[in-house]
């Protein structure tokens, strides 16, 4: 920071774009910015829809002339800064002309990928940035592409109304049922008209019906309950949790917790320096168990020594929520008028 040519959205390339041919750039991007889940093509066809995992490697091929080279700092070994640069690619067959990437199907068939853009748009073949700069080319077609302007509106409805059109908000594949298409085609274009303004978009939102509802179920809208995994109506406002940021602020607000400490005060100097951890596959019981006896809030998840998660008491109670819904054995008849032994009770009591 500080730098003439600092540009932060640099590092969400940095860490991606070299690693294991840009995979990981391939999905994060698709993902984020256009709400198309292609990394489930990287190893096989989609099993929800007619993409192949030709797509995956075409999106991929888009990145192969980028790289990004970390920086250090004068005569030492420390890293100042990453910056990313094109370059050249040869593609995997040794011919620049013709720069090709290839790909393994299940079946172990070899094939090959050119850059294509999700919508089927073909740049030119070269690896040569002077003929083609493939990233300049993508970021051009990701401006072009309505999912773009689809996907952040899904993202801002969601984070004002607590659920998207979607589920998750960042699938908007050929699969996925959206709950208001219209109204997310509409919104969509209008933010693409009103040249990506996210203030007008907020005033959008939060002037529309939908944000101004009461949070009660009443009879009219008692099947709208999207926490039970069904898709939202927004016939009501959903109550939902604080964030783990908006609870700070609020405690930060309400106390005199920045007078105490100060406001560089590494996480180092208050966080627990214990980490319990639970088997992926151990039941769910035992992580209850675990939090309670220890009074944690979270359990880390591992399989072979490595963490693959993180269990939270939110998560807990979360579970019990959808429980409630869900009952594995609803009362009887019985039970619902008190039960055999509450029958013999009552009518052995004198009158």
């Amino acid at each position: 920071p500080g730098a003439e040519d600092f540009n932060g959205a640099v590092n969400f390339l940095a860490m991606k774009v070299n690693d294991e041919d840009g995979t990981l750039a391939t999905a994060a991007t698709s993902r984020i910015f256009l709400g198309l889940q292609i990394q489930c093509t990287q190893c096989h066809n989609h099993p929800f829809n007619q993409w192949k995992q030709q797509k995956f490697w075409e999106f991929n091929s888009f990145f192969r002339q980028t790289r990004a080279l970390r920086r250090f700092v004068s005569g030492t070994r420390d890293i100042d800064h990453a910056e990313l640069v094109n370059e050249d690619f040869a593609g995997e067959a040794n011919d620049s002309t013709d720069a090709l990437v290839f790909y393994e199907l299940r079946n172990g068939l070899t094939k090959v990928a050119y850059p294509v853009f999700t919508d089927g748009t073909a740049i030119g073949v070269s690896g040569h940035v002077s003929d083609v700069n493939r990233r300049d080319e993508l970021g051009r077609l990701m401006m072009e592409s309505e999912y773009l302007d689809k996907m952040i509106v899904n993202r801002m409805w969601s984070m004002f109304l607590g659920h998207g059109f979607t589920k998750p908000i960042d699938d908007l594949g050929p699969h996925q049922v959206v709950s208001h298409g219209e109204l997310l085609d509409y919104l969509g274009a209008e933010f693409r008209k009103h040249s990506y303004d996210l203030k007008q978009l907020i005033t959008w939102i939060t002037l529309s019906k939908p944000y101004n509802l009461a949070a009660v179920l009443g009879t009219k809208n008692q099947i709208d309950d999207p926490s039970i995994g069904e898709l939202p109506k927004f016939s009501r406002f959903y109550v939902r949790q604080m964030t783990a940021e908006q609870l700070y602020q609020s405690m930060v607000t309400a106390t005199d917790l920045l007078q105490d400490r100060a406001e560089a005060q590494p996480v180092s100097d208050f966080m627990s320096d214990r980490v319990l951890t639970i088997p992926r596959y151990a039941d769910v019981s035992l992580a209850a168990r675990i939090m309670r006896n220890h009074g944690i809030h979270h359990v880390v998840v591992t399989e072979e020594k490595k963490v693959v998660g993180l269990v939270s008491s939110f998560d807990l109670l979360k579970l019990v929520e959808d429980h409630r819904f869900v009952m594995k054995n609803p009362p009887t008849e019985t039970k619902k008028k008190g039960g055999k032994r509450q029958k013999e009770e009552a009518a052995a009591k004198p009158r």
